[in-house]
């Protein structure tokens, strides 16, 4: 492991769903001990409600709004406020401005390989076209991989 430095580039982003997804630092790149991401969400995304067996989440607000479902509480993010989801409680979310731009810090690194398993290399730093959502197969294949790597959806 050795010292770097990187920002959001073409290079190292993806496109999720209706996502962009910049992977800043790799659990590769940091022996494990994290990963961190760069996300820029189209509004009205949500992800279902899930729980972490293994990691930690927690998402610095950039931009936007998010609205966070921690548990049997919610919690209305915005811009310069982070939200720590620790493993084990389950939790959702959903973007409730036009776009909302967020880091997601995940601890330990390993569940960030599903992003990137399941997306597409971005062709430019900004947020995917409109297109169909994902056939069925695709979710089932997204979730059993989730599922390998700890993440259940409730």
């Amino acid at each position: 492991m050795s010292a770097f430095v990187t920002r959001p580039l073409i290079e190292n982003s993806r496109w999720y769903g209706g996502a962009l997804l910049s992977f800043i630092a790799s659990g590769e790149q940091t022996g494990g001990a994290y990963a961190l991401l760069q996300a820029t969400v189209r509004g009205g995304e949500s992800v279902p409600a899930h729980v972490h067996a293994h990691e930690d989440e927690s998402f610095v607000i950039l931009d936007g709004v998010l609205r966070c479902h921690v548990g049997a509480g919610t919690i209305h993010a915005r811009p310069g406020d982070c939200v720590f989801l620790p493993r084990g409680i389950p939790h959702a979310w959903d973007v409730e401005s036009d776009v909302a731009r967020f880091l997601v810090l995940i601890s330990p690194a390993g569940f960030e390989r599903s992003f990137f398993e399941f997306s597409t290399p971005a062709s430019s730093l900004t947020l995917p076209p409109d297109g169909p959502p994902p056939d069925a197969t695709v979710i089932e294949a997204l979730v059993a991989r989730e599922r390998e790597l700890g993440v259940v959806y409730v």
